[in-house]
């Protein structure tokens, strides 16, 4: 069985614990599966909070420091259920809601309550309907 030595982690290791080149047919990477995972790895975590800060620029024109302030301002939780960034947001951090008619953010949320928020189209009446039915429900059922 061929072998190879993993340019990182200096191991022998059989020629399938290395990559194909994409653009060179036939030829494997240097590093190891093991060892290119790693530093990739590395490196998107590295970059996470980069993105991060672009995008709230971008799409918010806003700082990271801006957004952790409204964080601290809403007590790390969202702004309607009251709860904390967990598996229901995306890597931890909760979603920045905004009025898309002025651009104006009114809060940060979960993105259960942001989808809940675009699903109704922002709209109040939607909302309260809404309600109305729950509420309908909860008597109906109360019934039976």
């Amino acid at each position: 069985m061929r072998t190879r030595i993993c340019r990182k982690c200096h191991i022998e290791k059989s020629i399938r614990e290395f990559r194909y080149h994409q653009k060179r047919e036939g030829k494997r990477h240097c590093d190891c599966r093991n060892c290119h995972n790693e530093t990739a790895r590395k490196r998107r975590k590295g970059r996470f909070l980069e993105v991060k800060r672009a995008n709230l620029r971008h799409k918010h024109g806003i700082t990271l420091e801006d957004y952790d302030s409204l964080l601290k301002l809403q007590n790390g939780v969202c702004a309607i259920c009251n709860k904390p960034p967990s598996s229901n947001t995306r890597k931890g951090y909760l979603s920045v809601d905004h009025d898309h008619k002025t651009n104006k953010i009114r809060g940060l949320l979960c993105s259960l309550c942001n989808n809940v928020l675009g699903f109704a189209g922002d709209s109040i009446k939607v909302l309260e309907k809404s309600i109305e039915y729950l509420k309908k429900e909860e008597i109906n059922n109360g019934k039976e």
